[in-house]
């Protein structure tokens, strides 16, 4: 928790049997986890995220060339480019705009977006992987497996879910839908 900073908490609550050796046939708790504080230490090479461009999924990273910086918002000429690149010295975002060719502050914009988004560790979101769980309500897609109706239909369905990933998603204000996997036995997520 960091006072001051919006943020909602999501967490996750872990049961394992043999948690009390007097009952080893019950489950208790063995591990509560903050989804947020899992996420903020991962490296942004071990994260995926997408986002849709004439209508196909598309990685958001700054290899993927389908994300122009006219997607993300450039402001147009003759506007000023916005600056919110890490400023080293205060460790907040720069407030002022980029310089150079206009095509270098579209780069610069491009890139710096992204990163921002990202929560690189070279941007004032560092950090900061999530925005705020509020106002939002997490939600488990699971396989359906414990559902009986004698459609012929919905058991087909059901056949072609049997060994998706039991996912939690949890939208943020930050207007990032995160997705966490949570059919592991071993607590990872």
């Amino acid at each position: 928790y960091v006072p001051g900073v919006r943020q909602g908490i999501l967490e996750r609550r872990v049961y394992q049997c043999g948690q009390n050796l007097s009952t080893p046939d019950q489950s208790s708790l063995a591990l509560v986890q903050r989804l947020s504080d899992i996420l903020n230490v991962r490296q942004d090479i071990d994260r995926d995220l997408y986002t849709v461009v004439a209508g196909n999924l598309e990685e958001f990273a700054l290899v993927n060339n389908a994300i122009t910086a006219t997607m993300l918002g450039v402001p147009a000429e003759p506007r000023p480019v916005p600056d919110f690149s890490l400023d080293p010295d205060t460790g907040f975002c720069r407030t002022g705009f980029l310089t150079g060719t206009r095509a270098e502050q579209e780069s610069r914009f491009r890139e710096n977006l992204i990163n921002y988004v990202r929560a690189t560790d070279d941007t004032c979101r560092r950090g900061y992987k999530t925005g705020a769980f509020d106002h939002g309500t997490p939600e488990v897609q699971g396989r359906l497996s414990d559902l009986d109706l004698k459609v012929p239909s919905f058991a087909l369905y059901q056949q072609s879910i049997a060994t998706r990933p039991i996912m939690l998603y949890a939208p943020t204000h930050d207007a990032q839908l995160h997705a966490f996997r949570i059919d592991r036995v071993n607590g990872s997520v």
